[in-house]
């Protein structure tokens, strides 16, 4: 008899695939083929898309509601997906968001990205926030096993919830194979189309409060009044989520508007090229569980100016330039050091290609797959 998964893919969303969705889409798009021999069972929360049925051994379930509210996020985990997995008799349930069914006696392998909101409640909207409080220190108890997506993760499950540590794999986020460095023909033909052909830092991330993007916003402000004669740009790339009327209200009282460029969400094939034609990433978050943006940067052999707080710390320790996210001066200080030195010197270019072969999809793959096999005996 076939053993059964099933797998929790809410993220798994047509062009909108970003932190959780992207990691649930690496994962889930070589496991289920390095796993042929095992039967995945995929629960959706809306009609999905063929792109995301990888494999002959994947098959595709919608459960309603649709889950993107506390009350409808209840619902879903407690009723229906409980449900589901009584009736179905699976051997495993994989959720890679963070949630899983409490009523459910399957044993459950429980991905934990961030505890965000512990760590900056006033940053998630507030019933979010109550929800996460109250139910994510029981989903971490409830997990047969989790998965951390970083050490510092990891650690902050460890004090946070008082997980065992045996109790915790890492799990590290890796890089799609679209993020490439350009070579400079290439890279000035891109800036001729985004920013009239001028050098340009970007910020990615969708726009929220943790993200730090209003202290990016000042920075860029004190690096051009120091830099009277610059003609760089900023790019702001993200799909705008909650309290933005600040960011905004910088961006539009900004001497320098003109050269704040404003894109949304973009697909990674687009991102990865608009990456590889910048100056630098800046990315000081206040708080991440990895910082998937940090590696695809690395992978197009551009700086990074990074927070030297939570998981950045750790993820561009060596490889990037880290900075208080909290000190606007510091960043504007980046800035400088990465327009006026082109060059990355040898040992951060060495440390970068030893952290690529760390946080690498397959070999995260490799930890699901060796965890799963155990469970499954």
């Amino acid at each position: 008899m076939k053993r059964k998964i099933a797998v929790n893919t809410r993220f798994l969303i047509s062009n909108k695939l970003e932190g959780i969705g992207t990691y649930t889409h690496q994962v889930l798009q070589r496991l289920v083929k390095q796993m042929p021999e095992v039967e995945f069972h995929f629960l959706f929360d809306r009609d999905y898309s063929e792109e995301f049925i990888y494999a002959d051994n994947v098959i595709a379930h919608k459960l309603s509601p649709q889950a993107r509210h506390p009350f409808l996020w209840y619902l879903w985990f407690e009723f229906s997906l409980t449900k589901w997995l009584k009736e179905n008799q699976v051997d495993l349930f994989l959720s890679l968001d963070s949630f899983l069914a409490l009523k459910s006696e399957t044993k459950t392998l429980l991905v934990i990205h961030d505890l965000a909101f512990e760590h900056y409640p006033k940053h998630t909207p507030f019933l979010v926030r109550k929800y996460y409080q109250y139910f994510f220190p029981k989903y971490a108890k409830k997990a047969t096993k989790i998965f951390a997506v970083s050490k510092f993760t990891k650690q902050d499950l460890i004090t946070k919830y008082k997980i065992k540590e045996n109790k915790i794999n890492i799990a590290y986020c890796g890089v799609s194979e679209v993020y490439k460095p350009l070579d400079k023909v290439k890279q000035q033909e891109l800036r001729n189309i985004i920013s009239k052909g001028n050098p340009y830092f970007i910020s990615i991330g969708s726009l929220n409060p943790r993200k730090n993007t209003i202290r990016v916003v000042k920075a860029f402000n004190l690096f051009k009044e120091e830099n009277k004669s610059s003609k760089h740009k900023l790019l702001i790339v993200g799909a705008k989520a909650w309290e933005t009327n600040n960011l905004y209200k910088e961006i539009n009282n900004s001497e320098y508007r003109k050269d704040i460029i404003i894109l949304g969400h973009l697909p990674p094939t687009k991102l990865s090229k608009y990456l590889a034609s910048s100056e630098s990433l800046i990315f000081p978050s206040l708080f991440e569980g990895f910082g998937i943006p940090i590696i695809e940067a690395y992978k197009c052999k551009i700086p990074v100016i990074t927070a030297n707080v939570s998981s950045t710390k750790e993820i561009g320790k060596g490889a990037s330039i880290l900075v208080d996210p909290k000190n606007v001066s510091e960043i504007k200080n980046a800035m400088n050091q990465v327009a006026n030195d082109e060059k990355l010197t040898v040992s951060v270019l060495e440390n970068r290609e030893k952290k690529l072969l760390e946080y690498n999809w397959n070999k995260t793959t490799s930890v699901f797959k060796t965890e799963l096999l155990k469970y499954l005996k």
